[in-house]
This record gives structure tokens, C-alpha cells and sequence, in this order.
């Protein structure tokens, strides 16, 4: 007596014998994988492409499917189930062939030119205070490895006037305290572009973890005293080694290459320990001649534009006297005419 024939689960046969359930299941799995690999920013074009593919997929293998399901409970004569799963398989694998290779001849370039993340053309720090001058001092070292143009913003300036942000261009706001409210902003105008808030702080338990869709820590902690002086060299270091980095995933710096410029940047922070007791010692020295001043005039250029407007910020700070910083040029078309009234003891 022959066993009565054991029946399936309409789902049962759909997970066993549909061709577009597993290829679903498996593109699936691929954007998921790309997801936390991928930056926020990046992740957009192959979502997209993905999307697209596994529903003109779906709509191509969905009357194949039901004719396979169809067939497999009521084969024709001399078929089986498992001779029409590999008819179909055979059939979905020609299809394929045929409108990639079409696609391929006519549609490559654009394809390709979609698919490929935008390149970076602009990067805006957007910043204001000690931040935004420590983003001064290293901007020539980042236009030099990041191979694009970097410009350097206040929060108000970027949202009253500059935050158009262009397809080419990345905006990152950078609070060392993380409480900044014209930060906050500028992370609120990004938002409202539809492009992804990035926020650079000290502090990742700050009010810029509700207002960043991606949140860095670039590592100092939290400073005690109110001046400032750590976030400064410690950014600085971490905006450095995030342009090495970004040079060489783009291929333009090769392993020696970064070790070398890494050793650099660790010879930069000896100099920087070694300069501390110098500059005490120059205080002392001029004690008297720092200490009668009533005005103060820094100029500087290049990297020593931000250590210029820095020192100035201090001065203001600590000293409570007025303090300015210049270009080293325009020092000379402006306080240099102004005689020793307005530079006092610097004029000597």
C-alpha cells in the first residue's frame, strides 16, 4: 500500500521554488551589509539602484513564479516540479542576460556615473571661536591632501547666507563644547537641505546628539578652564589625520606615504610640548614691556592666520585689553598707519 502523498504549505512551496524570493532575500541582505558600511551621505545611490532592480526584478519573475507554482501541483505530461524549477531558472537567467547586456551597450556610462558617490568638490567647516580658528591653521594642510577647495564659515554666516550647499559640497559643524546655539543652527539649516547634519565636538553627550545625524567625537575631553587651549591643538591633530586618511582611500597617498606624513604630524606635537617652556620663558624675559600694554595688533599668514586670530582671542580673554588680528598684509594697510596711539608698545 503506497504512502499517501505529503502536502505543502502554499508558503512552503514559494520559499522552496521561488527563483525571486531568494534573489529578494539576497539583494536584501547585500543593502543591509552596504548600509553600515557606507556614510549616511553615500549610502543614497546604491540604495536606489538596489530598489530599483529588485522591483523591475519582481515584476519580470512574478508571472514565472505562478505559472511554476501552477504547474508544480498540476504538471503537464512528462513534467515534474523540479524539471519546471530549472525551466524557469533557466529562462530568468536568459532574460537577465539579455537586458544587462543591453543595458550594458546603451546605458553604462550613465549608469556608472549615477552610481558612483559625488565627488567632493567644496568642504565647509562651519565653525566659530577657537574652533574655527583652529580650522584656519590647518585649512592649508587640508586644501593640500583633500585635493579640494576648504572653506572656513561662522554659523551665522552659513545660515544667513552661505548654507545653498551645492551637490558638491560637504558642510561639517564643529562645537568643542557642543552646546553652541549658532552650531545648533547651522546643523538645523543642513538638516532642512535634506543633506546629512555632520557635528564635530568634544563632548558626544552634548546638545549634538539630538541635532547631528552623525555625531563625532574628535577626542579631548572636556576642558575645565574656559580659554580653551587644548580643543585647539587637539582638533587641529584630528582634522589633519582625517585629511591623510581621506588622501589615501582616494588612492592619492600611498601605506609609505602616510606613515611618513603621520610621523610628521608626531614630530609637529613634540615641537608643540618643547615650545610651551619657551614661551614661558619669553614671557618672563618681556614681563614688563607684555604686561604695560594697552592695545594689540597680531599679524599673521597661512597656518599662522588662525594661530594669529587665536592669540588675539586670548589676549581678550585672559588680559582684557583689545586685541586684534590681521593678515599680514592688510596690517599693513591698517594698523601699521595708524601710528603708536593705536599699536602702543608693539610699534617698537
Amino acid at each position: 500500500m503506497s504512502e499517501p502523498k505529503k502536502t505543502e504549505s502554499f508558503a512552503g512551496n514559494v520559499m522552496k521554488y521561488s527563483i525571486a524570493t531568494y534573489l529578494g532575500f539576497g539583494i536584501s541582505g547585500a543593502a543591509l551589509i552596504i548600509k553600515g558600511v557606507l556614510p549616511a551621505e553615500s549610502y543614497a545611490v546604491p540604495a536606489s539602484f538596489m530598489a530599483y532592480t529588485m522591483s523591475l526584478m519582481n515584476v519580470g519573475m512574478l508571472g514565472l513564479d505562478q505559472s511554476l507554482l501552477r504547474f508544480y501541483h498540476e504538471p503537464p505530461a512528462g513534467s515534474t516540479g523540479r524539471s519546471m524549477f530549472a525551466a524557469c531558472t533557466r529562462l530568468s537567467v536568459l532574460v537577465m542576460l539579455l537586458v544587462g547586456g543591453i543595458g550594458s551597450i546603451f546605458f553604462a556610462k550613465p549608469l556608472a556615473a549615477a552610481f558612483a558617490a559625488r565627488p567632493v568638490r567644496i568642504l565647509r567647516l562651519v565653525a566659530s571661536g577657537s574652533s574655527y580658528n583652529a580650522a584656519l591653521c590647518v585649512r592649508p594642510y587640508l586644501r593640500k591632501w583633500l585635493d579640494c577647495e576648504v572653506l572656513v564659515t561662522e554659523p551665522f554666516t552659513f545660515c544667513a547666507y552661505e548654507s545653498c550647499l551645492p551637490a558638491d559640497e560637504l558642510a561639517v559643524v564643529i562645537s568643542q563644547s557642543g552646546y553652541s546655539t549658532n552650531a545648533l543652527h547651522a546643523l538645523d539649516a543642513i538638516r532642512a537641505k535634506g543633506r546629512t547634519a555632520i557635528g564635530i565636538t568634544s563632548d558626544p553627550g552634548s546638545d549634538f546628539r539630538t541635532h547631528a545625524d552623525l555625531l563625532i567625537d574628535y577626542g579631548c575631553g572636556q576642558e575645565s578652564v574656559g580659554y580653551v587651549t587644548m580643543g585647539v591643538t587637539a582638533l587641529c591633530l584630528f582634522l589633519c589625520l582625517f585629511a591623510l586618511r581621506s588622501a589615501h582611500l582616494a588612492g592619492r597617498l600611498s601605506e609609505d606615504g602616510l606613515a611618513a606624513e603621520r610621523q610628521k604630524l608626531a614630530q609637529w606635537a613634540d615641537a608643540y610640548e618643547q615650545a610651551i617652556p619657551a614661551g614661558e620663558a619669553l614671557l618672563r624675559s618681556r614681563y614688563r614691556q607684555l604686561s604695560a600694554m594697552q592695545t594689540v595688533c597680531i599679524a599673521g599668514a597661512g597656518a599662522a592666520w588662525g594661530v594669529a586670530r587665536e592669540a588675539a582671542l586670548k589676549l581678550m580673554g585672559t588680559l582684557q585689553i583689545p586685541a586684534c588680528a590681521y593678515e599680514l598684509e592688510e596690517f599693513l594697510h591698517g594698523p601699521e598707519l595708524g601710528g603708536e596711539d593705536l599699536l602702543g608698545d608693539a610699534a617698537h
